[in-house]
């Protein structure tokens, strides 16, 4: 094993909610607050229930997240990264889901050094005869993984249900996300790797096709558990991959990847699954 990723993920989990949302963008679990003074005038009993509700939405999204490595044997110097992964379960078959740019990082760094491998949990893989779905546009992508490997992944998967993908969100809808910034990202020793998760409720404030946009809010976030959110600035690299999932509707079903986050405008920017590209 090249690495080792400590079993219980400590989590940062922040919330940016905004005052104007209502029960059915929180799946009827938050109450509204459209207060024109926002969060801070409403009663504290309404303020713990948000809190609640969105402290158990963001966990949802954090149970499915896991920290990816790409590196090789610790006996070797030589290229090492990360980013953020979730299995998703689609049509009976396992699948590791990140983005595509994370998968093309791996891709050069193995052209170079064919001991470099992805790992996921205790799971350590290439792509050679695995089947792997790719969307370049939407910067996501599926590489199979068997029933054997599955359960060694070490994260719960996302099971797609009839006529998955879901349609795309649309700009006011609510998404949770997580996934594991190399900021906060921990190296005691060469052979231990320490992922801390980053976990949160975003607006999507631009929606398109392949991708939607959740531009940072910050005078309406509420902390909904642990440290405060990350400062201004803070550089969010390495949560490329990590699941977004819809809040709305039946349950919270996964629609995508973490892509990309700018830090100079804060703009997180989250890849959308496709049909026919990804089912359905």
């Amino acid at each position: 094993m090249f690495a080792r990723v400590r079993d219980r993920f400590s989590a940062r989990i922040c919330g940016a909610l905004g005052v104007n949302a209502t029960e059915s963008h929180l799946n009827a679990a938050l109450a509204m607050m459209n207060e024109p003074t926002g969060f801070a005038a409403l009663p504290v009993e309404q303020q713990e229930r948000i809190r609640q509700s969105g402290n158990a939405i963001v966990h949802l999204a954090q149970q499915h997240a896991g920290g990816l490595i790409i590196a090789p044997p610790p006996s070797r110097d030589g290229f090492f990264a990360t980013g953020s992964y979730f299995i998703l379960e689609l049509e009976g078959r396992y699948w590791l889901a990140t983005a595509n740019h994370v998968v093309e990082s791996f891709e050069r760094a193995t052209a170079d050094d064919p001991a470099v491998k992805i790992q996921i949990g205790e799971l350590m893989l290439g792509l050679t005869g695995r089947e792997v779905i790719r969307d370049d546009i939407a910067d996501v992508c599926l590489v199979s993984i068997s029933s054997v490997e599955y359960p060694v992944a070490r994260v719960p998967a996302l099971s797609a249900a009839a006529g998955w993908p879901p349609p795309g969100p649309r700009e006011g809808d609510y998404v949770a996300i997580s996934g594991y910034p190399a900021s906060i990202r921990e190296r005691p020793t060469r052979r231990r790797v320490e992922f801390n998760a980053l976990s949160a409720i975003y607006r999507v404030t631009q929606a398109g096709k392949h991708h939607c946009s959740c531009q940072f809010e910050r005078e309406e976030w509420i902390n909904f558990e642990g440290p405060p959110p990350p400062d201004p600035g803070t550089d969010l690299g390495g949560m490329s991959g990590g699941p977004v999932l819809m809040i709305g509707g039946l349950g919270f079903p996964v629609i995508g990847a973490i892509s990309q986050f700018e830090s100079s405008f804060e703009i997180l920017r989250i890849g959308l699954f496709q049909r026919p590209v990804f089912g359905g």
